[in-house]
């Protein structure tokens, strides 16, 4: 169910989430209070944030990060100006680049040992990329 936006809409609800992992796609992974999965848009594993959700689901909700109340050591600044605004061409700009290759690595895994039941998978990092100025896709067989 979207939330309605708008002057007649409810309230928004807000979370304080504690993220333990990331998802495919670049959201992190948090739980509410009643156990509830939160993909989180713009937070990072073990930090502490506010957010509000803005889909609501049964079984899972979706919120992005209003406020970082403890941030993660892997947190940067975004060097782009338009990351705020939510252009959403460069949704890991405040992850800085080491931790980027880490997080995206343990997103790979997860899914061979989860969906593919592989659970001896050897996957590298991959050489770093330029903190700014590419935009890559991989797709592979597996």
């Amino acid at each position: 169910m979207r939330l309605r936006r708008g002057p007649y809409a409810p309230s928004v609800p807000t979370l304080r989430l504690r993220p333990s992992s990331m998802a495919a796609g670049g959201s992190a992974l948090a739980r509410d209070d009643d156990g509830r999965v939160v993909f989180v848009d713009g937070a990072l594993p073990d930090e502490l944030v506010e957010a509000e959700v803005f889909d609501e689901h049964t079984d899972y909700a979706r919120a992005a990060v209003v406020q970082v109340i403890e941030p993660a050591e892997g947190r940067v600044a975004p060097p782009c100006p338009y990351v705020g605004a939510g252009c959403g061409g460069c949704g890991w700009q405040h992850v800085a680049p080491q931790l980027q290759l880490e997080l995206k690595r343990d997103i790979v895994l997860d899914a061979l040992r989860r969906i593919g039941r592989l659970t001896s998978a050897d996957v590298s990092a991959g050489k770093p990329l330029p903190s700014t100025g590419y935009r890559t896709t991989v797709r592979m067989g597996v």
